[in-house]
Parts: structure tokens; sequence; C-alpha cells
């Protein structure tokens, strides 16, 4: 059963009310909007299919740096000119490609700790949320039993 299905039954429009004011004051919006922007990587956490995972991995390597792997990708030579640049082109990736890979595990690394980060921070905030809410429910019941005995 859910709340909004609970809350309908009780009929009670107070209690809806207060529930809905309390879960509002709980909503973190910046946490929300981090999460949001790491959910891609988050997902990637769920993708079984090894040949999946490297397609949604490079299309978000793509988004998030700008790394093209196309554009180190030239039109096959036809003159003597342009087989020579094509050789040096050649050369001049296999001297940029360790450093482009080494850039690419780096902030594969760094995402990986950030979005891991995030997490932790949410479960963080979610205990605490549950902790304060067991604490306000003992203090309602103390304040309620005290009203009785008082009575």
């Amino acid at each position: 059963m859910s709340m909004q299905a609970w809350i309908e039954g009780q009929r009670n429009e107070g209690v809806a009310q207060r529930v809905e004011e309390e879960a509002a004051a709980f909503q973190d919006a910046e946490l929300d909007a981090q999460l949001g922007k790491e959910r891609v990587l988050i997902d990637l956490l769920n993708e079984e299919d090894p040949e999946q995972f490297m397609a949604h991995y490079m299309r978000n390597l793509h988004v998030r740096c700008g790394l093209d792997w196309n554009e180190y990708k030239a039109a096959p030579p036809r003159s003597c000119a342009q087989r020579v640049m094509a050789k040096v082109r050649e050369g001049l990736f296999r001297l940029l490609r360790p450093a482009l890979e080494w850039l690419t595990f780096r902030q594969s690394v760094v995402n990986n700790r950030l979005t891991s980060l995030l997490m932790d921070e949410h479960k963080s905030r979610l205990e605490t949320e549950a902790r304060l809410r067991a604490e306000m429910h003992a203090i309602r019941n103390t304040l309620i039993l005290h009203d009785e005995e008082n009575r």
C-alpha cells in the first residue's frame, strides 16, 4: 500500500498535508541534481553484457569528454604525399594513444570515485532522515504519554 493510498484512505487532509510538508523538508534538490548527472554512470553498474557496457561507456565518454575515436581515422591515402601524411598521423596517434588512454582511465577513476562519494552521501542522508524520524516519533509518543498522565 502506497503512502498516497494510505493518506486517501484516512480521509484526513490535515494528516496528508503534514506528511507532504515533512517529505518536502527532507528533499534535497542539489543532491537530486547531482545524482541525475551521474545517473548514466550509475546505470552502467547494472549492465551485464560487456559489449553493451563498452558501447554505453564509449558514448558517455564522448558526451562527457568530447573524445570521438572516429576523428582519428583517416581516409585511405591515394598519392605519395597522402601516404606520408597518413604515416605521420599514425605515428603521432601511436605516441598520443597511451596518454589518451591514461587520461580516459584517470577520468573513469575520478567519475567512479565521485559517484561512490555521491551515493555514500545519499545513503548517509537517508540514514539521518530515518534517525530523525524515529527521534520525532519517540518525542511525540513521550509528549502524548506525558499529556495523558497530566489529565
